[in-house]
């Protein structure tokens, strides 16, 4: 009996591993990962001798049951730290590990900073503001940025910040001032405890800069003192999502909204939210109509960022 107690523990420790979740399979830094199920089956095996263990039939499916949960709690465990849309850290606010898009993160000085929207480019945009901003140089382009503000401060005492106290830096590690040009909506908001507000901020940057990032540095502080962001949605922050044909970018999830931009068919964007049904995506520029793009992904898993 106890000898086809082990076969039956051979059987089921083989057939549990094969279970294991592509996000469980593969290195097992996190504890994840075939190696690590055959470790936990082989070290109960190996406590399970039936020549020299003296127990029932009862005891050893007893013994037998354990190692399935044990086994069991592992795949739940990987599975719940697999990769997913905006399940990952939010960020710690600095270059390397910036808040995510979309995310709010604390500057320590009584403000909670959100990039909610892009455009990118915004040379159009910004000439519509006003015909005489100047137009970009070779191998340059605007980028805007819509930024939420959040008081977090106690009491009855307001929150206040401008433009002049962000930057903008990427990987060619330059370190760009926000743009001198007629904007519309310049951020320079003064808010209230437990109260938020919006504006946006324009820079002129190298158009080949890549994994953009704000930086709020009050007062013409050092950058390198400064609280980072992520500038444009990142596949970290969110979901990639194509368009299936040309779709509509509106200002809101409806179709209601205003119209305020386009997706070609084919092109691929980062959604990093949804609207409580998952009928619509938010991407950097706008909303969406989930039923005309596609994704590997479970739109589900996004962040409810309207309803």
């Amino acid at each position: 009996m106890k000898r086809c107690i082990v076969v039956v523990m051979v059987v089921l420790v083989t057939s549990l591993a094969i279970t294991v979740p592509l996000s469980a399979q593969g290195d097992s830094e996190d504890g994840c990962g075939p190696e690590t199920l055959a470790q936990v089956a082989q070290t109960a095996i190996d406590r399970y001798d039936p020549d020299s263990v003296s127990e029932s039939s009862e005891q050893a499916l007893a013994r037998l049951q354990t190692l399935r949960d044990t086994i069991g709690e592992l795949i739940s465990s990987c599975e719940s730290t697999g990769d997913q849309p905006g399940d990952g850290s939010s960020g710690t606010g600095t270059f390397a590990d910036p808040f995510k898009f979309g995310v709010a993160g604390d500057t320590g000085q009584g403000l909670s900073i959100k990039v909610i929207g892009v455009v990118r480019p915004a040379d159009t945009l910004i000439r519509s503001f006003n015909r005489f901003n100047d137009r970009p140089g070779p191998g340059q382009e605007y980028i805007r940025l819509t930024i939420e503000v959040s008081c977090n401060e106690g009491g009855s005492e307001a929150c206040d910040t401008n433009y002049f106290d962000f930057n903008l830096t990427g990987s060619k590690g330059v370190v760009y001032d926000f743009a001198s040009v007629v904007n519309d909506d310049d951020l320079d908001v003064t808010v209230f405890p437990g109260a938020s507000g919006t504006g946006t901020v324009v820079f002129l940057i190298d158009a080949a800069d890549t994994d953009l990032r704000l930086i709020y540095n009050e007062g013409f502080g050092s950058v390198s003192d400064g609280v980072f962001y992520e500038a444009e949605p990142s596949k970290d922050s969110g979901l990639e999502i194509r368009a299936d044909s040309n779709v509509n970018i509106r200002s809101g999830p409806s179709t209601n909204a205003g119209v305020v931009d386009s997706l070609a068919s084919g092109s691929t964007v980062i959604a990093f939210g949804r609207n409580q049904d998952g009928s619509w995506v938010q991407i950097a520029n706008g909303w969406v109509f989930a039923s005309l793009v596609t994704t590997d992904g479970d739109i589900m898993q996004l962040p409810i960022t309207a309803q």
